[in-house]
């Protein structure tokens, strides 16, 4: 598995306490990594004050955590179930569908239940929605406080 950070920097994981020592390191300046399997992820976002955004992408779709205040020993039974490929991780804490396994987008306005055929159209239409979703989670998350 891979461990993308937020600078960039790309480690192989073979030891589930590199990732348990990068969920600890988060912080404003180095604020959120990914862990990638190849062909899914799990990715956690520090937001300050305690609070962190926690998602991850499958066959199935994409999902956010509901609760943005999960304790971090909580995350980090999510990342080693993860990293186990123990799929009863996905119990620890409830998710929110954002875009389902079709690309079609369950909190957009945006439908794209059918590519175009043109690589760069699908591009920019998941871009689009990609910038919708963030743009609906940042708003939410700032109405809260």
């Amino acid at each position: 598995m891979e461990l993308e950070l937020a600078d960039g920097k790309v480690l192989d994981v073979s030891d589930i306490e590199l990732v348990y020592s990068e969920i600890d390191k988060l912080d404003k300046k180095n604020d959120h990594l990914i862990l990638n399997d190849g062909n899914n992820y799990i990715q956690m976002a520090w937001l300050g004050h305690n609070l962190y955004e926690t998602e991850f992408r499958d066959e199935s779709g994409y999902y956010q955590a509901k609760n943005q205040d999960l304790d971090l020993s909580l995350i980090k039974n999510i990342f080693e179930g993860f990293f186990n490929r123990d799929s009863n991780w996905k119990n620890l804490t409830p998710w929110e569908l954002i875009e389902d396994g079709g690309n079609s987008s369950s909190s957009s306005d945006y439908n794209n239940n059918s590519r175009s055929g043109n690589i760069k159209e699908d591009i920019a239409e998941q871009l689009k929605r990609d910038a919708v979703n963030w743009g609906k989670r940042k708003l939410k998350r700032f109405l809260k406080f």
